[in-house]
């Protein structure tokens, strides 16, 4: 999404009052965004970084898959927040009714459980240093150089790969291979 709207109140819409008795009007950013175009360019770079990309799956298990009711990862909510505890349908008081009504309104309700299994990690973009085949890994002269792999290519062969991933290919050490 490239366009901010959702964060400014633009047609001045009645979003109601705070408890403090102001007005819900536009989005309060955070004071490390500039801009709502900035908090959206950082939340995207944020969002597609090497680091989210390599725990994703970990927030996955936690929020839909197989840690959600887990004791060892401190990730457990209250019983009632877990859909199908409640069957409304079967509850004759309606004073209990009205009760677990109000705890769902007031704490939530954790999503549906998606995945039985640990989620699979994402690919990475950075390549291990036993998947990478150089000359000092297949019984070259050992060389004292390090650098990046796509930097060494650029050095072997001219070649710039139109920039399209320069950079985010795992540092090499040809002394370390």
């Amino acid at each position: 999404m490239d366009n901010p709207d959702f964060l400014i109140n633009k047609q001045k819409l009645d979003l109601g009052v705070r408890s403090n008795g102001k007005r819900v009007d536009d989005a309060k950013l955070p004071n490390w965004a500039s801009s709502p175009e900035d908090f959206l360019r950082k939340h995207r770079a944020a969002l597609e970084s090497e680091y989210v990309s390599m725990n994703l799956h970990q927030w996955i298990d936690l929020i839909f898959g197989s840690k959600q009711r887990s004791i060892s990862d401190s990730n457990l909510f209250h019983p009632l927040t877990y859909e199908g505890t409640v069957d409304f349908e079967k509850l004759q008081d309606p004073v209990e009714r009205i009760a677990f009504e109000v705890q769902i309104t007031e704490f939530g309700q954790t999503p549906r459980q998606l995945f039985k299994l640990p989620h699979p990690q994402k690919y990475s973009k950075v390549i291990p240093k036993s998947l990478v085949v150089t000359p000092d890994s297949i019984g070259a002269a050992p060389s004292k150089t390090s650098g990046y792999l796509m930097e060494e290519s650029k050095r072997e062969n001219g070649s710039t790969n139109n920039g399209a991933q320069e950079g985010i290919v795992g540092e090499v050490s040809k002394a370390d291979s």
